[in-house]
């Protein structure tokens, strides 16, 4: 199985798209002139996920529970929203050393996932909600890790 060709770098926030292989999720991450596949890479932490197959949507309340509620419901619309139209799934993840993940996969046998489409829907998703996604990165930096926010 070859993962998909796809994935966009936008303000610091990368989006990686892969395909479910034998339980487990084959990405290809393009950007910085680099590719690189894995999967569970080690210091990722999970913010929210939907899922279409699973019709179920997850948010990591153990570590941004302090979030306002707005901002977490407005993260579960855009994941659900995601989902309905493409298909897959979509989870946003922070990498110490990348930032923020945007990281969408479906099942390998999966006919009507549409690929393209969730590049270009992450690409969209990625300048519409900049601001947002600015906002969980200084949060994740700053409370999750402890570093300083930009003075």
């Amino acid at each position: 199985m070859t993962p998909a060709l796809g994935g966009c770098f936008a303000g610091g926030i990368w989006a990686v798209q892969g395909r479910k292989e034998n339980d487990s999720v084959v990405l290809l991450k393009i950007g910085r002139g680099y590719a690189e596949t894995g999967f569970g890479m080690k210091g990722q932490l999970v913010l929210c996920g939907s899922n279409y197959y699973e019709q179920k949507y997850y948010f990591n309340e153990e570590a941004f529970g302090r979030l306002p509620q707005q901002v977490k419901e407005e993260l579960r619309i855009m994941c659900v929203l995601f989902t309905e139209d493409v298909g897959g799934a979509l989870f946003l993840e922070f990498d110490p050393e990348e930032g923020l993940l945007l990281r969408t996969e479906c099942d390998e046998n999966d006919l009507l996932y549409d690929e393209i489409g969730s590049v270009l829907k992450a690409k969209a998703l990625q300048e519409e909600k900049r601001e947002l996604l600015e906002s969980l990165e200084l949060y994740y930096r700053v409370f999750i890790l402890g570093q300083p926010g930009k003075g």
